[in-house]
């Protein structure tokens, strides 16, 4: 029997929504072990290079920390499997974050604890807890997020801004985020209901609350977006973006400056890669070894690992000229 709370939803839910449900009901049962913080690899001389990031990996809804980022037909695990073997990551230090993103989809409760912002604080606990020495607090960063993992890590960011007390050497030694399909304007209320509707059917779950919170102007994104403008600058930002629908749906519909769409991949398909030789894959790892080696080349120019300042957070307030390695840094920023 559908529940009242699901009815807003059946009208939304078309018929040919019944097919393609690749993701089913183990989409969103999230396993107990894929919750908080894993090591995907490490160097095996375990030595902290400070000049070579940390990679965090988060996953957005109809995922977890592994299957997000696993080719289904051969078990490829990029991360894991791919990403080491990309110059100068090698000696980099590889992790992915969990959380119940069935929270997304379920109904508002007092008991409710799943919400953005309750994430990025559970992101931020863990990753402070695994950055315990002096050396691994000023290692570099690398946030990687998939749909709406992309802004857990946003809102985690703001918050990390907001208790630079605790946080400040996260928001310091994230220098790059690479967001896969993570929408940074909201979206269109009939899509996502189309979308999340399939997505989150296995579970019966048809909440009308989550596409008013993502869609174009609703609070919670629009407060996010304006806060996380204020950091962004500081960052290196890559965001790749889907081509082929999913659902009879593109789950996109206003595209970021510089954004790369990727081959034949849909919203799921498009962190998930089966070897190095497919397209998609190199030109995903390539960008990753060209930030890598843009930050290692300026850890090693100043000596120092910390994040570039804009021209306006500089000591005297003047606008200086901008050094080539400056130039490359800023160019790759959206």
């Amino acid at each position: 029997k559908t529940m009242s709370w699901l009815n807003p939803w059946s009208k939304a839910v078309k018929a040919d929504q019944s097919r393609d449900a690749e993701e089913g009901d183990a989409s969103l049962s999230i396993p107990d072990d894929t919750l908080g913080l894993h090591t995907l690899y490490e160097p095996k001389n375990g030595k902290i290079e400070l000049e070579i990031p940390s990679i965090v990996a988060v996953h957005g809804l109809g995922g977890d920390s592994f299957s997000t980022w696993t080719d289904k037909s051969s078990g490829c695990l990029w991360l894991r499997d791919l990403l080491p073997d990309t110059k100068p990551l090698k000696e980099a230090r590889i992790m992915t974050w969990g959380y119940d993103a069935r929270a997304f989809v379920r109904p508002f409760e007092k008991s409710t604890t799943g919400r953005t912002f309750t994430f990025a604080e559970a992101l931020l606990f863990d990753l402070f807890n695994a950055r315990t020495s002096e050396e691994s607090k000023s290692r570099p960063l690398i946030f990687v997020g998939h749909s709406l993992g992309g802004n857990v890590i946003k809102s985690a960011l703001v918050g990390a801004n907001n208790q630079q007390g605790l946080y400040g050497d996260i928001l310091k030694s994230t220098r790059c985020l690479v967001f896969f399909g993570t929408p940074h304007q909201g979206a269109d209320a009939a899509v996502w209901g189309t979308y999340l509707g399939n997505l989150a059917k296995g579970l019966g779950i048809r909440n009308a609350e989550v596409t008013r919170e993502l869609q174009r102007w609703s609070n919670p994104l629009v407060e996010l977006r304006v806060s996380f403008a204020q950091l962004a600058p500081r960052f290196l930002i890559r965001t790749f973006f889907e081509t082929k629908k999913k659902y009879n749906v593109l789950v996109w519909t206003l595209l970021p400056p510089k954004a790369v769409g990727l081959d034949n991949a849909d919203h799921l398909q498009i962190c998930k890669f089966r070897d190095a030789a497919n397209s998609n894959a190199k030109r995903v790892l390539q960008t990753f070894g060209a930030v890598s080696n843009m930050i290692k080349a300026q850890a090693e120019s100043v000596g120092v690992v910390q994040y570039m300042p804009s021209l306006s957070e500089r000591s005297d307030g003047n606008p200086k000229r901008l050094s080539p390695l400056e130039e490359r840094l800023a160019s790759l920023r959206n």
